[in-house]
């Protein structure tokens, strides 16, 4: 194995847990949104996005009363609820794993538009907000 090889496989293999990609999709085009994420990838969501992007939820597990840690388990997995806490959260970005139960209920109501999506994970939309790319990219605070 090369350095660069081994690297490349490593940032890959990451993907699946942090989802870098999806979150380097949103830096790019300036999307600025409160988004449902998945527990794992929160803080790596912070990190890279914070104040411009509110995440929901990050591994800090000990900081979140079980009542809200039970409503993330019952929206991601795709349980009726979800509405309820979309609705009182305000979300308007998704980010997920593709095998996340909560994206495929998203995308067959037809609520939410998938605008990016890798191998790992997606990131929707809501289907009532149009997709307008931020311009301003030159010193971006969310990057």
């Amino acid at each position: 194995w090369s350095a660069p090889a081994r690297d490349r496989q490593q940032m890959e293999e990451a993907n699946t847990w942090l989802a870098w990609k999806a979150i380097d999709f949103i830096a790019s085009k300036g999307i600025r949104a409160r988004c449902f994420n998945e527990y794992g990838s929160g803080g790596y969501f912070t990190y890279r996005l914070w104040p411009h992007n509110k995440a929901f939820i990050d591994g800090r597990a000990d900081l979140y009363p079980d009542e809200f840690a039970q409503r993330y388990v019952e929206a991601a997995g795709g349980e009726e609820s979800w509405r309820t806490t979309f609705t009182s959260k305000g979300f308007d970005c998704v980010v997920l794993p593709r095998r996340v139960p909560l994206r495929q209920v998203l995308l067959a109501g037809r609520d939410f538009v998938e605008i990016y999506a890798d191998k790992e994970c997606s990131v929707l939309l809501p289907a009532s907000r149009p997709f307008v790319l931020n311009r301003r990219t030159a010193g971006d605070p969310a990057r």
